[in-house]
């Protein structure tokens, strides 16, 4: 049986994570990308920062004739920087947005498995006094990412 579109979708869209480093011609050097949620501290001591962990978030189907089902797959993607300053991690934070935008559109079709790839919402924590009281230079943000493919009611 073959691979299921949304196991799919979630390895091209990490292999195009993953991709993310100056040598590339992005601006940021992303450590890891993993795919289970992790909390600023614990990527800060583990692989280190900028990283970027996955959560698969919803799945959203509308259902067509003949069989045919159009789906977005809803991906928040929870990033981590590092910065000493304010101003270090808002650079920091825009700049890893602005690669993760850059990286996704590469190809939207996520290795033609699916129709399109739109980076919906970005919200961070940067600035917010009650984050700097334990993290100590950190800050991070939920990126949203909605990913349309096509499916069918018959079995794979």
């Amino acid at each position: 049986m073959a691979s299921p579109s949304k196991n799919l979708i979630m390895s091209d869209l990490i292999s195009a994570l993953e991709g993310i480093t100056v040598a590339n011609g992005y601006k940021s050097n992303v450590q890891a990308v993993l795919r289970t949620v992790q909390d600023y501290d614990s990527v800060r001591t583990g692989t280190g920062c900028p990283a970027i962990t996955l959560k698969r978030s919803n799945c959203a189907y509308e259902y067509r004739s003949c069989d045919h089902i159009d789906a977005t797959l809803t991906v928040d993607l929870l990033v981590h920087v590092d910065g000493s300053t304010d101003a270090a991690r808002y650079t920091a934070i825009d700049n890893l947005e602005d690669d993760i935008i850059a990286a996704v559109s590469v190809d939207i079709t996520r290795g033609g498995n699916a129709i399109e790839t739109r980076v919906r919402s970005t919200i961070d924590d940067t600035g917010d006094p009650d984050t700097m009281d334990s993290r100590g230079g950190g800050s991070s943000a939920v990126i949203t990412i909605d990913i349309m493919f096509e499916r069918t009611t018959a079995k794979a």
